[in-house]
Parts: C-alpha cells; structure tokens; sequence
C-alpha cells in the first residue's frame, strides 16, 4: 500500500486538530506552496471541504453525482 497523499495527510492532520481541539486557535496550514487561512469555525469548514475535496482527487476517489434529469435514454 502507497503512502498517503500531501492533500491526504493535511486532511489527517486537520481531523485530529478537529479531535484535541487545536483548531479552535484560528490560524491556518499550509501545503505544496499553498496557505489556508480561516478566521472562523464556518472558515474552518470550508477549507476542510476544499482539502477533503483535493485528497479524494489525489486518491483517485470520485463523488457520487446525481443525474439533474430523467433523459429518454436514446430511444425516440
């Protein structure tokens, strides 16, 4: 098994802040020349949807992706 990620171990590390509650300090990471910075728990969240949405990519996971519409599937 391959090692994780840059995008998969920021995500790791972000969680665990979430766990002991360092997160609540309000600051911000940075990775691969890249710096996050939030100012508030919404902030927080965003940036770790956005990190979360980048490990799943680098993991090769896709999302699930409802169809908006019911087609007729080709048939006339």
């Amino acid at each position: 098994m391959q090692s994780p990620g840059i995008w998969r171990k920021l995500h790791n590390k972000m969680l665990a802040a979430m766990e002991n509650g360092s997160f609540m300090q309000f600051s911000g990471y940075t990775v691969a020349g890249l710096t996050f910075n939030y100012r508030s728990l919404s902030e927080f969240w965003e940036v770790l949807a956005d990190v979360e949405a980048r490990a799943d990519m680098e993991d090769g996971v896709t999302r699930y992706q409802g169809r908006r519409y019911a087609g007729q599937g080709g048939r006339g």
